[in-house]
């Protein structure tokens, strides 16, 4: 498809789109767990490329554009740590959400503007100990908010033709082993690599991960996928640089 200016609600949306047109991957009516969908510019090119559904998960709340979150092809699961997310809400089920935390700037690391906590507030040099702040999957919780316990169905889980991952703190090592169970036999993941948090804090200069740097990284990570078990089937630099001017990939992986 034709990018035009502001085709998406954020620049996300230009990274796959330019993943999706080198990986020649046509999505026309698949179902999709997008990874850290923040404001939605992966959920947004998955939308306009033909997805039927789209799992949009995010630790924050209300970050995602709302164009999106109205649209009955999103599902939104805000307030979700993918880690610790043991399903998918069934077809025509939304996920049930507990009552929203608000948790008020009480650091310097934060704006007068931030009133909630995200991965994204925080840069890479800086320390990530607010992270704990952030609440974890509320997975399936019961009508008042409590969680309740999913150990009895968490082996029928809903599959999904792809998998899409924008995540930043959290390693795609880590990650990638937790959302296997939901991809469908042949199911392929197109994850953005972002070496920049995945490279120790003292190799950042000024938040900038030298582009040499960033291929090393990249090479590092791209073994600890593999001695996981996948088979990465393409890589391609991202055609935008990411925050501070960062060297960003994305990555075409499939189960070995």
């Amino acid at each position: 498809m034709n990018q035009e200016p502001n085709q998406f609600v954020s620049r996300g949306g230009i990274k796959l789109q330019h993943a999706l047109s080198n990986f020649k991957l046509k999505i026309s009516n698949y179902a999709v767990l997008d990874v850290g969908s923040s404001t939605g510019g992966f959920v947004d090119c998955l939308l306009q490329n033909g997805a039927a559904k789209v799992y949009s998960v995010d630790t924050a709340y209300g970050e995602l554009a709302w164009k999106l979150r109205n649209d009955p092809k999103v599902i939104v699961m805000e307030r979700t740590n993918i880690l610790h997310l043991q399903s998918l809400p069934s077809p025509g089920r939304q996920a049930k959400l507990p009552k929203v935390t608000v948790i008020a700037s009480e650091s310097p690391q934060l704006n007068a503007s931030q009133s909630y906590l995200t991965r994204d507030n925080l840069k890479p040099e800086q320390d990530n100990s607010l992270l704990n702040k952030i609440p974890t999957s509320p997975g399936s919780v019961n009508s008042n908010g409590a969680p309740q316990d999913d150990s009895q169905e968490s082996h029928n889980y809903t599959k999904v033709d792809l998998i899409t991952i924008d995540a930043s703190w959290t390693k795609l090592e880590k990650i990638l082993p937790v959302v296997e169970k939901f991809l469908k036999t042949g199911g392929q993941i197109i994850a953005l690599l972002k070496p920049h948090y995945q490279a120790e804090k003292s190799k950042l200069i000024k938040g900038v991960l030298e582009e040499s740097e960033a291929l090393r990284v990249k090479g590092e990570v791209e073994k600890k996928i593999q001695n996981l078990g996948f088979k990465i089937e393409d890589s391609i630099d991202s055609p935008i640089l990411g925050g501070g001017g960062n060297r960003e990939y994305l990555l075409l992986i499939q189960r070995g």
